[in-house]
């Protein structure tokens, strides 16, 4: 939800469309987790393999086209853009989704 709204925000305003409507959108909403998860001292969500930000970044896409390209469907367009996210993030809960192993960024230690 949290994403949808600041897509939606930096869209009305104009802000550095196309792409900074996504961007605000999906940094609106994982930054809660981070800084929850930097404050209690565990590991945060955005460094783990289970698909996390990638459920936002198509759901603030998808609305972004929406209001590009359907603007009077803004109401029913976010609120299945929201049900999207939340499914695909849910599905990825339940089903032990990951992002594919080639997509991911290793750190093996050494510089």
């Amino acid at each position: 939800m949290f994403g949808i709204q600041g897509t939606a925000k930096a869209w009305d305003l104009g802000f550095a469309v196309p792409a900074g409507p996504v961007i605000l959108g999906v940094i609106t909403a994982i930054g809660g987790g981070l800084v929850r998860d930097v404050l209690a001292g565990r590991s945060n969500l955005l460094m783990r393999p289970e698909l996390y930000a990638v459920p936002i970044l198509l759901g603030c896409c998808l609305f972004q086209l929406i209001l590009a390209y359907l603007p009077e469907y803004r109401l029913p367009g976010s609120i299945l853009c929201i049900l999207l996210v939340f499914g695909i993030r849910a599905a990825a809960i339940r089903w032990n989704l990951e992002v594919p192993k080639w997509a991911r960024t290793t750190h093996n230690g050494s510089s």
